[in-house]
């Protein structure tokens, strides 16, 4: 009684749908006549007043004092990039798909830094298992960068605005490199956050420090670049539905299978050979990766802004 009482104070038409309930046919009338005579009320006033309403919310008013005041002008890369970040941050199931993967670095690694080296070796139960760790991590920390990339779907995103791009008097490269410098500018501070954490908590010297940030920055070059040349072999531009393109495509499930196992490579390489191979892993694949960007960088180039 005492909530129903609440209720009735706060919302006295259940006050009403109470006593309907029970056989209160006035309470009916009124459950049903209160609302159908508010809203009869609204369409008459509605009706009469629609076009101006309309009129009112679409109008534009224009003044013919401008002046003329201080122009900004930048490159075409720049003017790419930027719009390509505003494209991006337009849409919440574009960045809500393709962040959590640098979320995820920053989660890991701010659990690497309040757990500690020595419990998490306590917890696997391996003895020596921190040296591996530590020859890892630079290899975990970007898997976890690489699992998401924004250029694995940009091409896509364009969709039925794509002949823009087409038609601007600019080079193919511009395009392209304002699209990586995009996704490069979105996981910066991911990376860096990652970065600093992991530093913090493992205990290492200098040349252990610059591995750890060389790597995923690697890594993140190769994966924004590969994303590109994917999606432009896999494009979906007829769509209705962005999850279509963002979660659903070709181009997004290839490219987050290519970051995973171009790190779960040499992982699986470290632990198999020991961490007195570590260096040597890593200094091949970092070669070899590097190299392999180059090379898809240098056809993206020559490659046609054509799907």
């Amino acid at each position: 009684e005492l909530l129903s009482e609440q209720i009735g104070r706060t919302y006295p038409p259940s006050i009403w749908f109470g006593n309907a309930l029970l056989g209160d046919m006035g309470a009916l009338g009124l459950l049903i006549g209160v609302p159908t005579v508010v809203f009869a009320v609204f369409v008459a006033v509605l009706q009469k007043y629609f076009q101006t309403i309309c009129a009112g919310i679409h109008a534009v008013s224009s003044k013919n004092n401008y002046k003329m005041t201080k122009l900004q002008r930048s490159s075409h890369i720049t003017a790419l990039w930027r719009k390509e970040l505003k494209r991006y941050f337009a849409s919440s199931v574009y960045v809500t798909n393709t962040v959590i993967g640098y979320v995820m670095a920053v989660i890991v690694s701010a659990g690497l830094l309040f757990m500690g080296m020595e419990q998490i070796e306590a917890a696997l139960g391996i003895p020596d298992m921190g040296a591996v760790i530590t020859k890892c991590i630079p290899f975990v920390l970007a898997c976890l960068l690489c699992m998401t990339s924004i250029t694995a779907c940009s091409i896509s995103m364009e969709g039925n605005t794509f002949w823009q791009i087409q038609t601007l008097p600019i080079r193919n490269r511009e395009v392209y490199l304002g699209k990586i410098l995009a996704n490069l500018i979105v996981a910066a501070p991911f990376y860096i956050i990652s970065v600093f954490f992991i530093c913090l908590s493992v205990p290492a010297d200098v040349l252990t420090y610059i591995k750890i940030a060389i790597v995923p920055a690697v890594y993140l070059l190769f994966t924004a670049t590969v994303g590109i040349r994917v999606n432009l072999k896999f494009p979906v531009l007829n769509w209705d539905n962005e999850v279509r393109v963002v979660k659903q495509s070709a181009s997004t499930m290839l490219c987050m299978l290519i970051g995973v196992l171009a790190n779960l490579i040499p992982i699986g390489a470290i632990l198999i050979l020991g961490s007195q191979y570590a260096d040597i892993v890593i200094v091949t694949v970092v070669a070899l990766v590097g190299i392999t960007t180059l090379g898809v960088y240098h056809k993206l180039e020559k490659k046609k802004i054509d799907v």
